[in-house]
């Protein structure tokens, strides 16, 4: 009778054992199973400016850019987003009251597994995401290629990104062409191809083109140098643009510098010159794009209390290529507020 008592306690002991594992390993799973889950998108770009010269005397307070959205993460591999762009009507008709728009500029499916990464939808382009990234400051100005119009932040299409190894990494895109604010109004499509080396753990260049038949094949080629490391931020880029607005020999070249340099953890100094020229068609004077030509200068201080919030002081001058047109010197106040 006590030997059997003694193999029903090890039983017991043997069973006790075997659940407190099998429990610890259930719980081992659950922690390693992922969670489905979502997170808002919240990014407000707002100035107060201020003409200094003396020929348009223009002041105002502006909300230029709102984005609001939300990106949901399916699975390890599949996420999605929805992001709605708000801001100024632009290209009205002189006298017309400035309205705001709403458009979607994301509407995206992303794919992503080790050195694969696949998006489709209305979804960012590959042509100035790098250059925009790098210079940080997109609330105080646009890239060159973005101000400039050499093409579209996001577009409808696809596009596929592969690693090859920590270095270096290739691209390519397939888009209506059109940007996100246009259906596509016929069958042709802006092809983009683009690779990006990081030569050293700061250094990171990049070179891209893309290219787009209708009455003439417009093509894009950028590129990119840049240096970033804990204090110093620099960057050099050169655009230019074949047969622009599809009319042949109609070309315009842009190229872009800038630096900023962190004093402390909070203040940071920032300088950029850009500058944008048009060739000249036959039998023509002047360059064909000579009325957006010239040359821009911004220069300021940055404070970042916290992550969340940018606030910069800056300077912008803008000299016209076309001796008709004054200089437009401006004094920013701007913030940034991204959640």
């Amino acid at each position: 009778m006590l030997k059997l008592k003694s193999k029903s306690a090890y039983l017991i002991l043997l069973l006790t054992i075997f659940n407190t594992y099998y429990c610890d390993a259930q719980q081992i799973v659950s922690e390693d199973e992922f969670m489905q889950h979502g997170e808002p998108i919240v990014r407000i770009f707002s100035n107060f400016h201020t003409d200094l010269s003396n020929e348009f005397n223009e002041s105002a307070f502006e909300i230029t850019r709102t984005y609001l959205g939300y990106k949901y993460f399916i699975n390890e591999y599949f996420s999605t987003e929805v992001n709605i762009d708000i801001g100024n009507l632009e290209n009205i008709l002189s006298g017309s009251e400035i309205r705001r728009y709403t458009y979607f500029k994301n509407v995206a499916l992303k794919y992503n597994k080790e050195k694969l990464t696949w998006y489709f939808g209305i979804i960012p382009t590959k042509l100035f995401k790098l250059q925009e990234k790098h210079w940080g400051h997109r609330y105080l100005y646009k890239t060159l290629a973005d101000e400039h119009e050499f093409g579209y932040s996001a577009d409808a299409g696809t596009s596929l990104d592969y690693r090859f190894n920590s270095n270096i990494s290739a691209d390519i895109s397939v888009m209506n062409g059109e940007g996100f604010k246009k259906p596509q109004l016929d069958n042709t499509f802006r092809t983009g191809i683009g690779i990006t080396v990081r030569l050293s753990e700061h250094f990171t260049t990049r070179f891209y083109y893309d290219f787009i038949a209708k009455e003439e094949i417009q093509s894009t080629f950028v590129s990119f140098l840049g240096w970033k490391d804990k204090r110093l931020t620099f960057g050099i880029e050169v655009d230019y643009m074949d047969n622009s607005n599809y009319v042949l020999n109609q070309n315009q070249i842009g190229f872009s510098t800038y630096a900023s340099y962190l004093l402390s953890k909070k203040f940071e100094i920032i300088g950029r010159f850009d500058k944008l020229a048009s060739n000249k068609l036959e039998g023509v004077e002047n360059s064909w794009n000579n009325l957006n030509d010239g040359q821009a200068f911004i220069g300021g201080i940055q404070f970042q209390p916290v992550d969340e919030i940018k606030i910069a002081l800056s300077y912008r001058n803008w000299y016209s290529t076309t001796v008709d047109i004054s200089n437009r010197p401006f004094l920013f106040l701007s913030f940034e507020f991204n959640l």
